[in-house]
């Protein structure tokens, strides 16, 4: 299984002379590499290969490292959700999803964690992103059983889970694979023009002058909004920024070494003076030339963030001659975190393809 991670979260993951990444391999009984550095390119190959639970496991001590918690402790409400980006052909991910989102649900409800997958391929390839946003424990149990379900469709369709072998350490083909499945692996884009600086897409604020004229917006989805809690502006690229663990309480796969199952209870207070769950509000700029691509025709792609992440957000027309729109998140902490992650995720897709 293949995840993409920002360079800086491969050196985390790698560690002082390798220190971190041999912890994890000795621990989960896989193998673990990350792809070379390419110059330019904000972006790294994470390659996990192994038994299915070694993978699942090896994923989970991964999230761990990342949020830099004990390796050898489950989950608790006060653990650290992350987004893991998994890599995954075009021609599988349906299976992952299931006829009407049916097999989508059952790994979310098993798990904990919330999954997405992209409407469309990486740039340059034939793989989608499928976003797993959960604690460590959640993740494990995820993807195991995304794993377990690549497997049978490997072994029905293309011979056995050889095939999932389709990409070389570096991130590029590795020739003719079993069955004759193709897929042109996704390799991280050097990033270019003002676009490809992550802070042009994370300018956080929350100054109370710019208040929206005619925002896109809908109504609160569960009855009348609750006054939100102005939140410090939070930088997305922030893995450690605290976030309770507020999921499903996960059903542990019973196959040996697939980790400890999350705790449960109620979500710790992530602020001061905040009661769990109550909405927070977060603030980002975006190019008035990228509104389109967030808002999609008919508003269906701002739609479909609102649905899947849960939160509430709202466009601003442009001020004062502005080249950029404020656009604000209200949501508890793990909602804004999916809706910004798939707001960052619409804008780079759209970058590559101008």
């Amino acid at each position: 299984m293949r995840a993409v991670i920002t360079s800086a979260e491969a050196a985390t993951v790698i560690g002082k002379g390798g220190e971190n990444v041999t912890q994890i391999r000795r621990m989960a009984e896989a193998k673990c590499t990350v792809s070379d550095y390419q110059r330019g390119a904000g972006e790294r190959i994470l390659t996990v290969s192994g038994a299915v639970d070694a993978v699942a496991k090896a994923f989970g001590l991964i999230i761990r490292t990342l949020n830099n918690e004990p390796l050898e402790e489950a989950s608790s409400p006060q653990s650290k959700t992350y987004p893991l980006r998994l890599l995954v052909p075009h021609i599988l991910i349906g299976s992952i999803i299931g006829k009407s989102g049916g097999r989508i649900r059952e790994i979310q409800e098993a798990s904990g964690a919330r999954l997405n997958a992209s409407g469309s391929c990486l740039p340059l390839s034939t793989e989608r992103s499928l976003v797993v946003l959960g604690v460590a424990d959640a993740v494990h149990i995820a993807t195991y059983y995304i794993a377990n379900t690549l497997v049978e469709q490997l072994t029905e369709r293309f011979g056995g889970p050889a095939a999932s072998a389709y990409a070389t350490r570096s991130g590029g083909p590795a020739g003719p694979m079993p069955g004759g499945m193709q897929v042109v692996p996704y390799q991280p884009q050097p990033l270019h023009g003002s676009y490809g600086n992550p802070d042009t897409y994370k300018r956080h604020t929350n100054n109370a002058q710019r208040t929206p004229n005619n925002p896109y917006g809908i109504p609160y989805l569960h009855g009348p909004a609750p006054a939100p809690v102005p939140q410090a502006p939070i930088h997305y690229a922030d893995p450690q920024a605290a976030n309770a663990y507020s999921g499903a309480g996960p059903h542990q796969p019973g196959q040996a070494g697939a980790g400890p199952t999350p705790q449960q209870g109620p979500a710790p207070n992530p602020m001061a003076n905040m009661l769990p769950g109550q909405p927070l509000t977060q603030q980002i700029f975006i190019p008035n030339d990228m509104v389109g691509a967030i808002i999609g025709k008919g508003g269906a792609k701002i739609n479909e963030i609102r649905q899947l992440s849960g939160s509430v957000i709202k466009i601003n027309e442009p001020q004062d001659n502005s080249n950029e729109r404020l656009v604000t998140i209200t949501g508890t902490q793990e909602c804004n975190q999916m809706a910004l992650y798939m707001l960052y995720s619409r804008l780079e897709s759209e970058k590559h393809r101008i």
